[in-house]
């Protein structure tokens, strides 16, 4: 079939440059990924990893145009030809069905990136089973017609604009040879509903086999909560039996016929329970890497115990666990861990780890990690002390730029600047010495980070404690981590706190948090959401359309309605990780497909003007 890549390049975690002319917005970037494989498996052939809106894609198969199947040139460019070895087949099956009855192409549109992950023109296509298939076409005359592009038809199957015309016969070719392929299992064939009914009405007519056309009626489907599909046809096959030991989640309808692999899985789960008794440290960590992606609860006493390892890899790769699918009860052990654990990575896992599982005692971690930066190693601050005894102007003038805690008023000199590259370069100690500074200044911005993650109020008050901070950056993260935090408005709305603020602001801030500092973090939300002009009374379904609009407005108003929304509907997309514009659409989409489950009234037309002009 010729969608295969090279066996070797399947296996091997290589920097995936991508070299072209085209505009960075119409071609994605290609992402590499890592993938635990473990000793006794092979790495050949494709993995779809995590669900399709969140999930990546190993080891790509890549689809090639032929006599049969062409790629719709703006996708072309796009070089979203990447996808599962099962999926990728079944498209085959299509376009080879379809030549032999008319001898006309099959086009097609978006896969996925090489190694998948978010691309800019869907919320799904993340891990490889899905794929757009541009509808069969006819001219106004009757005659099959290439399309342009993914054409839009209306109710009755006609594009005016075009001059083209829903070719129901072919499209329907189309349609039975995926849901007949042996390669793959197809769980959606996502389409407006009026071109499902004229599919449907068509398969009936020619007397195809009862089961065919009810299995096309359980799939065919127009989907809620995004576009009505009436210019393509969106394929999503289910996981194949390695994708799910791999970690390939499926979610949606299960239809009566589907064969799942959970006997395999299982199995599968008790053979990497062995693995972590391993006597190499890499099998150990990659058999715990490979439990999370299985989300293997059942083995989280086990994977825990890696917190104890010899092997900084390992710890890490146990403290990752316990964040993916522990609870707030196992806060106590990150913390009890991040007393004692050197290593620095280690240390930012345990800090995602905290953010994860929230409650006060992750609060309460957050809270001390984002203070004063612990030094590391311990014997750094002695070493800076007996430098600064020193004669040699040389160092006398370095040490302010690599420890500014033992200079607190000490100004950045061109002697400085003219030193400092000799001194690193040459010096074997001095250089590990700045790593080891510059990582505790490091450390601290992360904790930072964490704490505005957290939606925890317990790092209130370190954090205001950091507005008068030397670092300016450090400031900023600061005042921005308490904006998420308090959705209250930030001090600074540049992207560097350059000049410190007066004192009054910082105890502005202090004030503010001593005399509201029994109030919960929901009305803290609604306070800030008020005061932004949003008018949300309370985090109550009432005012979803509301906290649809106030996704379009600052960062932290943006977040912390996300959050919300979330949280009321348990409907959790990947939105944080897009663009306001897509986030405010895709909420504003999904609400109004399940408007009538979630008892909302309609939104206010301005709703979506506000998001269609909402930052890119």
């Amino acid at each position: 079939m010729g969608h295969r890549l090279g066996s070797a390049l399947a296996c091997t975690a290589l920097v995936f440059a991508t070299t072209s002319s085209t505009p960075a917005q119409e071609r994605s970037e290609e992402i590499v990924r890592q993938f635990p494989f473990l000793d006794d498996e092979s790495c050949a052939g494709s993995r779809s990893v995590g669900d399709t809106s969140c999930g990546y894609l190993i080891g790509s198969g890549r689809l090639e145009e032929n006599e049969r199947i062409g790629i719709l040139p703006k996708q072309r460019e796009r070089d979203l030809r990447h996808g599962t070895d099962e999926l990728l087949a079944a498209i085959d099956d299509a376009s080879l069905a379809l030549y032999r009855a008319t001898r006309t192409k099959l086009w097609v549109g978006n896969i996925a990136r090489r190694g998948g992950g978010d691309i800019p023109w869907s919320v799904s296509h993340n891990s490889g089973r899905d794929a757009d298939i541009a509808f069969g076409y006819q001219d106004l005359l009757g005659r099959a017609a290439d399309p342009p592009d993914l054409v839009p038809l209306n109710s009755a199957g006609v594009s005016a604009q075009h001059g083209l015309r829903f070719d129901v016969g072919r499209t329907w070719l189309v349609v039975k040879a995926l849901l007949e392929s042996p390669h793959a299992q197809v769980q959606y064939l996502f389409i407006s509903a009026p071109l499902k009914n004229l599919l449907l009405v068509h398969a009936k007519r020619i007397a195809e086999p009862d089961a065919l056309v009810l299995k096309a009626a359980e799939v065919l489907r127009q989907p809620g909560g995004s576009g009505a599909h009436d210019d393509h046809l969106h394929v999503r096959v289910y996981c194949s039996e390695r994708d799910t030991l791999a970690g390939c989640k499926d979610a949606g309808v299960e239809h009566s016929w589907h064969r799942g692999f959970d006997d395999a899985k299982r199995r599968r789960i008790g053979e990497l329970r062995e693995f972590l008794g391993s006597a190499d440290a890499s099998v150990r960590r990659r058999a715990t890497d490979r439990l999370v992606l299985l989300d293997a609860r059942e083995a989280l006493d086990a994977v825990a115990a890696g917190l104890a390892d010899v092997d900084d890899s390992v710890r890490r790769a146990a403290v990752n666990a316990i964040g993916a699918f522990g609870a707030e009860s196992h806060v106590d052990r990150l913390a009890a861990l991040w007393s004692t654990e050197p290593e620095f990575l280690v240390r930012i896992a345990l800090l995602e780890a905290a953010t994860k599982l929230g409650g006060a005692a992750s609060g309460t971690l957050l809270a001390r990690a984002v203070g004063v930066p612990e030094r590391l190693p311990s014997e750094l601050d002695r070493a800076v002390a007996a430098w600064r005894e020193l004669a040699s102007p040389p160092a006398a003038a370095i040490a302010p730029h690599l420890f500014p805690w033992a200079f607190p008023h000490r100004e950045v000199t061109s002697l400085e600047a003219l030193f400092f590259p000799a001194l690193v370069a040459h010096d074997d100690w001095l250089g590990p010495l700045a790593a080891e500074a510059h990582l505790a200044t490091a450390l601290q911005l992360a904790a930072i980070d964490a704490a505005a993650r957290s939606e925890r109020l317990e790092p209130a008050g370190a954090l205001a404690n950091l507005l008068n901070a030397e670092d300016a950056d450090v400031r900023f993260a600061a005042d921005r981590a308490l904006a998420f935090t308090t959705n209250q408005p930030p001090l600074w709305s540049g992207a560097v706190a350059s000049v410190r603020p007066p004192s009054t602001a910082c105890s502005r801030w202090r004030q503010l948090l001593a005399k509201n500092a029994a109030a919960p973090r929901d009305a803290w939300l609604v306070s800030g959401f008020r005061g932004a002009g949003f008018d949300i009374a309370a985090i109550h379904p009432r005012y979803a359309w509301e906290l649809v609009r106030a996704t379009a407005s600052s960062d932290h108003l943006s977040f912390n309605a996300q959050r919300a929304l979330m949280r009321l509907f348990d409907h959790r997309p990947p939105s944080l990780a897009w663009s306001k514009k897509d986030a405010c659409s895709h909420w504003l989409r999904w609400l109004e497909g399940n408007r009538t489950s979630q008892r909302l009234a309609a939104p206010n037309p301005a709703l979506r003007v506000t998001c269609s002009n909402a930052l890119e």
